[in-house]
């Protein structure tokens, strides 16, 4: 579920999420004073663990760019719902993301290492990519 949304100066916004698989927050924000739109992802929430990182084509418009924010929340939020791990969640948005040309690189730093990925809230199954990509709602 998606339980907060906050839209901020110069076109950043952010949400937080909560599924039976993991908390996250999803911030996109200027990468710096004269740099384009960039999202990260926190696992746990606004306080947690950065734990991903996509940086938007050069090409897109600063709307664009913004819609985009809105499609990864909806994405990692449908995806946590139908009991996808966070892990799972980022790697299936950065694969959709980049095969579209949105996204010039998407950064995934959660581990498979369940010790790390339960401190983080990480619920991830076994399933395959495959199966996980019926999940998304695109």
């Amino acid at each position: 579920m998606i339980k907060f949304r906050h839209k901020g100066i110069f076109g950043a916004r952010s949400a937080l999420i909560e599924t039976p698989s993991f908390i996250c927050a999803v911030s996109t924000a200027k990468e710096g004073f004269t740099k384009g739109l960039s999202t990260i992802i926190i696992a746990g929430g606004y306080h947690g663990t950065p734990c991903g990182k996509l940086i938007y084509s050069p090409s897109l418009k600063k709307s664009d760019r913004q819609q985009l924010h809105e499609f990864i929340v909806q994405e990692i939020n449908s995806l946590g719902e139908k009991g996808c791990g966070l892990r799972n969640a980022i790697q299936l948005v950065i694969n959709k993301l980049k095969e579209g040309g949105m996204i010039i690189e998407g950064i995934n730093t959660i581990i498979e290492d369940e010790e790390y990925n339960e401190e983080v809230g990480d619920t991830d199954s076994d399933e395959s990519t495959e199966n996980l990509e019926k999940k998304m709602i695109i």
